[in-house]
């Protein structure tokens, strides 16, 4: 009979939250650390992890990019800087940001247009199917499945013959 298990039962594989990972920095690297986790409001192990999986962003950003040079007036380019400063990443990555973000919007806006206009089509159809129903239950316009009106048949005049006898 095997022992009965102390504590907590171990989460499943995909349940875990994360690995440890022990290494060494220099300089002031903990205190910076420290601050902007505080200031995010998160654990410096969170802020770590948040920095390499920019770190990881950014390389595959700048693997498959094109430098291109622009004239930006100067208040953009401050807008622009104390944003990227303000995400902590670089300005390629806001400018990058802030363009993919439009192109989204873009997108999005499209594709609301699109469904609006299926709906207001759907819906000009719909009021369109019941006017013509109004129309037809009140004799306006005759109904297409009601069978055609027959000419009104009088009995055929009695043959003179048969009157004479």
């Amino acid at each position: 009979m095997a022992a009965k298990r102390i504590g907590r039962p171990p989460k499943a594989e995909e349940d875990r939250k994360a690995v440890n990972f022990t290494f060494r920095s220099r300089g002031q690297v903990r205190e910076r650390l420290q601050a902007a986790a505080d200031g995010a409001r998160r654990s410096v192990s969170e802020e770590i992890e948040i920095r390499l999986e920019r770190s990881f962003w950014q390389e595959e950003i700048e693997r498959d990019t094109t430098t291109l040079q622009v004239r930006l007036p100067e208040g953009l380019r401050g807008r622009l800087e104390q944003a990227a400063k303000d995400n902590d990443w670089s300005m390629n990555t806001e400018i990058f940001d802030r363009l993919d973000s439009s192109f989204q919007r873009e997108e999005l806006e499209k594709h609301i247009g699109d469904v609006i206009e299926q709906a207001a089509h759907s819906a000009a159809t719909n009021t369109a199917r019941r006017l013509v129903q109004e129309l037809r239950q009140s004799g306006l316009i005759p109904d297409q499945n009601a069978r055609p009106l027959e000419a009104t048949k009088h009995p055929a005049p009695p043959d003179k013959k048969e009157d004479s006898k």
